[in-house]
């Protein structure tokens, strides 16, 4: 996605990217559920999103779209889903957005800005030092953590479609990452979904 992208094409990317992934974890397992939960959670915000988008709340659709790809690309890095692994998940958007609702956008990304801000610094990862997934908690806790950095940029040169996506997307890596069990929650436990 070279070209800028508009934030419902975003959501019809993530309902194909949905449709087509196949859950690898057996039903008796106990990552069948994680899966599940996870999976859930990636389309509920899909169906958010397309009604947010169906009143005309672009705002609260862009989001929703953006958090929701996080859970899913959560499930795909760390082997549960199939699917190409994301390089680099959240495109260029177009910031045309209409002017009524640019209020509602500067305060729903400075909120996820918070939001994301408070999260990165109120887990710790779960797995021993010694595990596997202990180096894939660290990395899942980067990529918040640039994605982070990355909304930062565009939040401070008034990007704010594209500041709302990457804080979004960040948030919903690292809640799920934590609904998993990569993680404890240690403050804030508000911000997760347990």
């Amino acid at each position: 996605m070279n070209s800028k992208t508009k934030p419902e094409i975003f959501g019809e990317l993530l309902e194909n990217t949905i449709s087509a992934l196949i859950v690898y974890p057996s039903p008796e397992s106990p990552y069948w559920k994680v899966s599940e939960e996870i999976l859930e959670m990636a389309v509920a915000y899909r169906r958010d999103g397309l009604s947010f988008a169906d009143r005309g709340d672009l705002v609260n659709a862009h989001a929703a779209f953006s958090y929701g790809f996080g859970w899913l690309d959560f499930g795909i890095l760390s082997g549960l889903f199939s699917g190409e692994k994301p390089v680099k998940r959240v495109p260029l958007f177009d910031e045309n957005m209409p002017d009524v609702l640019f209020p509602h956008l500067f305060e729903k990304t400075n909120r996820y800005k918070n939001m994301l801000s408070e999260a990165v610094i109120s887990v710790s990862p779960a797995p021993d030092i010694e595990s596997p997934l202990y180096s894939f908690s660290k990395s899942v806790l980067n990529c918040a953590e640039n994605y982070l950095n990355s909304g930062e940029k565009y939040n401070s040169c008034e990007n704010f479609v594209n500041a709302l996506a990457y804080f979004s997307y960040g948030y919903g890596i690292l809640d799920a990452a934590v609904r998993s069990g990569l993680f404890i929650i240690v403050k804030n436990r508000s911000l997760f979904t347990v």
